[in-house]
């Protein structure tokens, strides 16, 4: 998969009004020039979906066991298959289990967060508690100290700062955005003006398309100077609302700065650089500039309009528009860390610096970053993630190169239909033996009988990881045993289970002896569950399940009598052997989340 021409925290500014309200997101942007992480996401399919963390050796530092991990500011934020939410430190140790049902992009040292099964925001800090309430139905990042939220009562929104003092009444304005450079934009009906951190109108309400802080002191206004030609008018605004610098007409925009530059483009369709600062041109307006890129790493690239025939020309440009560097065809990304990946006509993408020598060839069908802010949502830095593609087979490898070129990790498909984690050495560390998961996924599949100790380990461990993500999924449910691991039977989290050791009388005079490590709801307690769990003809039925939560089974309370055995000649050394076998058998392959019987006779 290619990289995407322009990154979405750099889409422009034009937020236009569909049915005439104007969405923008309640959390502040992701930081542009934030560190890269010291550790790599890396994930493999073997016998189960599984991601780690790797150190720039390609060695793991956290061994596969989530579905996916985001870098969250200097935090990870791990998610489990099941959907539960955990939290790593910068070196991969455990800050909390997964156990949340989501967890929001750090800033300011909080995060929006919510417990498992609520519809509410609260807020965690870095050691993963609570330090705001979950008692909001939205919650936005924090800015300057203060974040964006909403109540249930419409969804209003508010401002409150970092001890949950409301600063900006909810409801006082149909829509707030997140704070940034300690101001805000509001909206009220078709009128937009922007607040300090006051929740003082420093920009009173006025019609507008949108407005955005884009910088100390700086506000980008978005209006509509002709409703018969749709076009709009840019003007960058200090913070008292006088106009520094202005564009108009039909294909008129001015850009998300970064670096402190933002390209824009006049009536005439000539793209040029704006100082947002000092409100100033820095570079003049081009004919020829028909794309741009934003700045980072102190260079942009622009596109030229025309091209040569069908290929497009890129030109690298400095602060002051200087050439650089120039390439023609193929596709350009930004510049991190003095590396930028690009691609030939043909689709083949390597590394080059500013002066545009190769410092890793041209050898990848793909590029992507190396992390994510979040689901979708790249975060760029040191390192990036290519595919390389097999004709033969028609299986991507990817790798993870430095910005030196040097390869850190890489993910290979197996001819056994899994994938193996190589580190920087070439070694594989991923699975942890080889051949005994590739025999493993062959007996899973049917097609190769178990052959030794460590296949088994193998499906073992495939096994558990599986009906861990079922019982994971059952509380997703709200239920201890729910539909996924066990049928028919829903066993809501709040049931009052008796726990063994204890002494359970049944009908009559019978007693039933429960032992220590199980749990046992009566047939009283049965009934009052959401579904029935009779298997038919009105019996009383009891459910008994150990306290690890690894299985439920329903026990039958029968009425009072015998089961009569003359004639029977019942041999009660093979009965005892007969049910030791079938009762303990443990089929393997099995599929974790459906019931496995075994019935005798």
């Amino acid at each position: 998969m290619n990289t995407p021409t322009v990154i979405r925290r750099y889409a422009l500014p034009l937020l236009l009004a569909y049915g005439g309200f104007a969405y923008a997101d309640t959390s502040p942007p992701e930081p542009v020039d934030a560190p890269a992480p010291l550790l790599i996401p890396v994930c493999a399919q073997t016998l189960y979906h599984a991601c780690g963390l790797v150190d720039r050796h390609g060695n793991w530092v956290v061994e596969p066991a989530y579905g996916q991990l985001y870098a969250s500011g200097k935090l990870w934020v791990v998610e489990r298959e099941s959907g539960l939410m955990g939290l790593l430190d910068a070196n991969g140790k455990t800050i909390i289990q997964p156990s949340l049902q989501s967890i929001g992009l750090f800033s300011e040292g909080l995060a929006p967060a919510q417990r498992w099964g609520s519809d509410k925001y609260g807020y965690i800090d870095a050691k993963g508690q609570f330090v705001i309430a979950p008692d909001y139905t939205s919650a936005g990042g924090f800015s300057g100290g203060l974040a964006v939220v909403s109540t249930t009562v419409d969804d209003e929104m508010g401002v409150i700062d970092r001890q949950n003092h409301l600063v900006v009444p909810f409801g006082q304005y149909d829509h707030v955005d997140a704070y940034a450079y300690g101001l805000a934009t509001v909206q009220r009906g078709g009128d937009w003006g922007v607040i300090d951190a006051h929740g003082r109108l420093v920009l009173p309400l006025r019609p507008r398309q949108n407005l955005v802080v884009i910088g100390p002191d700086r506000i980008l206004a978005v209006t509509a100077s002709s409703q018969q030609t749709g076009s709009n008018r840019y003007a960058l605004l200090d913070g008292q609302g006088h106009e520094l610098f202005a564009v108009a007409g039909q294909n008129a925009v001015i850009q998300t700065p970064t670096e402190g530059l933002s390209f824009f483009t006049d009536a005439q369709g000539r793209t040029g650089v704006l100082d947002i600062q000092a409100g100033r041109i820095v570079i003049a307006p081009h004919k020829d500039w028909s794309n741009s890129w934003p700045f980072s790493d102190g260079v942009a690239w622009v596109s030229l309009a025309g091209g040569t025939g069908d290929e497009s020309v890129y030109v690298l440009i400095d602060h002051h528009g200087k050439d650089l560097l120039r390439r023609t065809g193929g596709g350009v990304t930004y510049f991190h860390n003095g590396v930028a990946a690009v691609s030939d006509k043909d689709d083949h993408w390597g590394l080059i610096d500013h002066s545009g020598r190769f410092v890793h060839t041209m050898t990848y069908s793909g590029s992507a970053p190396a992390w994510e802010w979040s689901e979708q949502t790249p975060r760029d830095g040191d390192a990036l993630k290519f595919t390389q593609s097999n004709a033969q087979d028609s299986s991507d490898k990817t790798v993870w190169i430095d910005a030196r070129g040097q390869t850190i990790a890489s993910v290979e498909p197996q001819a056994c239909g899994i994938e193996a984690v190589r580190n920087a050495k070439g070694d594989i560390v991923w699975p942890r033996n080889l051949g005994d998961t590739c025999t493993a996924k062959a007996q899973a599949e049917g097609s190769q009988a178990a052959t030794s100790a460590g296949v088994q380990a193998v499906l073992l461990e495939a096994a558990q990881r599986k009906l861990q993500l079922a019982k994971e999924e059952d509380r997703r449910h709200g239920y201890e045993f729910g539909p996924s691991s066990s049928g028919d039977i829903l066993v809501p989290l709040d049931t009052v289970w008796q726990h063994g050791p204890a002494s359970i009388k049944l009908d009559g005079p019978a007693t039933f002896e429960l032992p220590k490590g199980y749990h046992y709801l009566s047939p009283e307690a049965v009934r009052r569950l959401p579904d029935p769990v009779s298997p038919g003809g009105g019996l009383s039925v009891a459910l008994l399940a150990p306290e690890d939560g690894l299985w439920v089974g329903r026990l039958v309370v029968a009425q009072q009598g015998y089961v009569p055995s003359k004639g029977a000649q019942l041999d009660a050394q093979k009965l005892k052997e007969a049910i030791n076998y079938y009762g303990t058998r443990f089929d393997i392959r099995a599929s974790t989340g459906i019931e496995h019987n075994t019935s005798i006779e």
